[in-house]
């Protein structure tokens, strides 16, 4: 599940990026990342990001909640699916060819199981995604009722 996340949140990112930079026609540095801890059933989320002008973070937070719906309502292309699981297979057949990957992919498996699991099925993980099951992943968690925001503005000079 940690897996399909990690595409959701690359997807979601990438529209993110796409849509501020042709709406608002700047090249904002937008990002989502997903963390969730290995082992645990709860306390992990997906954070969408971006450090935008002030007038433009209701833009922000319009077009990142427009994106969560669609990813909810629709299933992606396999374009877009492969677009986000080729990076990242990429990325493992490099850090895989080191030590330490493989030391951080199973630390902690002398007491949690799914740990030395979970480095087995890395890579059908990600190559077994769909968009069927990347839209039930979006359903899951990216719901409105769980939506929490955080805005940092600059201070507006005293008058």
């Amino acid at each position: 599940e940690s897996r399909r996340l990690d595409i959701l949140s690359a997807i979601f990112g990438d529209r993110l990026f796409d849509r501020l930079r042709s709406v608002a026609g700047a090249s904002y540095s937008p990002s989502a990342v997903s963390q969730w801890p290995m082992g645990l059933t709860s306390g992990g989320r997906m954070i969408a990001v971006g450090q935008v002008a002030p007038e433009n973070v209701d833009l922000f937070y319009k077009l990142s909640r427009e994106i969560a719906a669609e990813l909810v309502s629709t299933p992606v292309s396999e374009d877009e699916l492969r677009r986000a699981v080729g990076p990242m297979m990429q990325y493992l057949a490099r850090a895989s060819s080191g030590n330490q990957f493989w030391l951080l992919l199973v630390n902690g498996g002398a007491y949690d199981p799914n740990r030395l699991n979970g480095a087995r099925t890395l890579v059908s993980d990600y190559m077994g995604i769909t968009p069927q099951t990347l839209r039930a992943t979006a359903a899951k968690y990216l719901r409105p009722e769980k939506d929490w925001t955080l805005k940092v503005l600059p201070k507006t000079p005293a008058k």
